[in-house]
């Protein structure tokens, strides 16, 4: 999971700063979200909830995962 999440961070961010969240649903399938990019921060919300709410729109018990790069390198958090 971690390392689809990475990949996924790589390919989509390359070297800038970002942020995905990937959740694993019980029948082994994966949602990958990133960070809603905008400039009003009145709507920010965390890299995880798109896929958070993707696993719930089909009724799926979920892992989360999240994974975001910055200027001190890519962190991993569990949840």
């Amino acid at each position: 999971m971690y390392e689809k999440a990475v990949a996924f961070l790589n390919q989509r961010y390359g070297i800038h700063s970002g942020g995905v969240g990937i959740v694993r649903v019980d029948t082994g399938e994966y949602y990958i979200s990133v960070w809603n990019e905008t400039l009003n921060s009145c709507v920010d919300l965390c890299a995880e909830t798109g896929a958070i709410l993707e696993a719930h729109k089909y009724n799926k018990k979920s892992r989360i995962h999240c994974v975001s790069q910055g200027m001190m390198g890519v962190k991993k958090s569990r949840f």
